[in-house]
């Protein structure tokens, strides 16, 4: 028992206190063939790694912005650099990441405001957002089935494949 202990304590500086969970879409984009894709894996958990994880206020140039979980508020070309990305290539790729429903973007006043889709189940938080129907299994419809939280960041559900098979009559 206490060499269990012991273990643990070793191991819990190297894995920290927070986590996110990386799809394994995000996963497949980094290690794909194409220098673009994995570019656009990279942008993606670059965003996903700045984001705030709690509520604030951050000042840009003077001016107060309130920030919520899952945003990174702040400045493009700092991320960029993070990455190895000139701004323009970040920003085409982050555009990209918009247009995949992955993240969304606001331009504020000599900066940006990046929110994370989904950016509670990636940290491990289970709160449903507006945009994400409660089903029937949850409990007092706080928080998503883990069979679902994984279906929609791409992983793979069978009861949930099979439910939408069904729907579908059988067609894919």
């Amino acid at each position: 028992m206490d060499e269990n202990r012991k273990n643990r304590k070793s191991k819990s500086p190297f894995l920290g206190n927070g986590f996110l969970r990386i799809p394994r879409r995000t996963l497949g984009l980094l290690f794909d063939g194409t220098v673009g894709k994995r570019m656009l894996g990279q942008v993606y958990l670059c965003v996903a790694f700045r984001a705030y994880h709690t509520e604030g206020n951050v000042t840009i140039s003077g001016k107060d912005y309130r920030c919520r979980r899952g945003e990174y508020v702040g400045s493009q070309e700092a991320l960029s650099q993070m990455v190895g990305l000139s701004g323009t290539m970040f920003r085409k790729y982050v555009s990209r990441l918009c247009e995949m429903g992955l993240l969304e973007m606001e331009s504020l006043h000599r900066g940006s405001r990046i929110r994370v889709v989904h950016y509670d189940y990636l940290s491990g938080y289970y709160a449903v957002s507006p945009s994400v129907p409660v089903s029937a299994g949850t409990e007092s419809g706080c928080s998503l089935s883990e069979a679902e939280s994984q279906w929609m960041q791409g992983g793979r559900s069978l009861e949930l494949d099979e439910q939408r098979f069904s729907e579908k009559g059988g067609r894919v």
